[in-house]
């Protein structure tokens, strides 16, 4: 066990927490005076979303370890950004898992006092638990109620026509199905979604 001493902590806290705060997704927040999310507040609604479910979905799920993935699977973004699913180039959408990977290399590089980040964010990418798989279906699936309660209104700002919306969302939802329990409410919303043309651009 490495030393940690005060230097460490500010240095964790300054360049990696606070960053993260900054980061905007392309997600706006349903509800209120239109604004970005943050990764802090979707890393929150994904840890608590997440522990709420994991009694129904399956009760032998570690909420501890649901908690721990949840609290770190975007960090990454730090150093690597967001890649927007509508937004982004395709460009840029090629080079994210070399990003996130460069990303985690650095952390772990930057803050060897504390091992269990970077090492809990490779448990996590590394879909080794039933914890990893679920944490990341239901992230997915986060997504997919936020157009849902939003009434599409950021998928018109971003000119997201219906067609294009089902080509992306096939992918999309493949990652939701990485827990197929999960993956079953996913479908739930998606259907409710295609009943709302009204939520597309033209």
């Amino acid at each position: 066990m490495s030393d940690m001493t005060t230097p460490d902590l500010l240095k964790l806290v300054e360049e990696l927490f606070l960053p993260f705060h900054q980061i905007k997704r392309n997600h706006r927040l349903p509800r209120g005076p239109w604004r970005h999310e943050t990764d802090v507040e979707h890393s929150w609604i994904v840890g608590v979303l997440a522990c709420s479910m994991a009694p129904h979905i399956d009760p032998q799920l570690e909420l501890g370890k649901i908690s721990q993935y949840a609290s770190v699977h975007d960090l990454v973004e730090v150093y690597a950004g967001d890649t927007s699913l509508f937004t982004s180039s395709a460009k840029h959408h090629a080079s994210k898992a070399e990003r996130e990977q460069a990303s985690l290399a650095r952390i772990r590089q930057e803050h060897p006092a504390f091992p269990w980040i970077a090492d809990t964010i490779a448990e996590y990418e590394s879909f080794a638990s039933d914890e990893a798989k679920y944490v990341y279906a239901v992230d997915k699936y986060i997504a997919l109620m936020y157009d849902l309660i939003d009434e599409g209104r950021t998928l018109i700002k971003h000119g997201v026509t219906h067609e294009r919306y089902e080509i992306v969302r096939t992918e999309h939802r493949r990652k939701a199905h990485l827990d197929p329990r999960v993956g079953k409410y996913y479908d739930e919303i998606l259907a409710i979604i295609h009943e709302h043309p009204e939520y597309f651009a033209r």
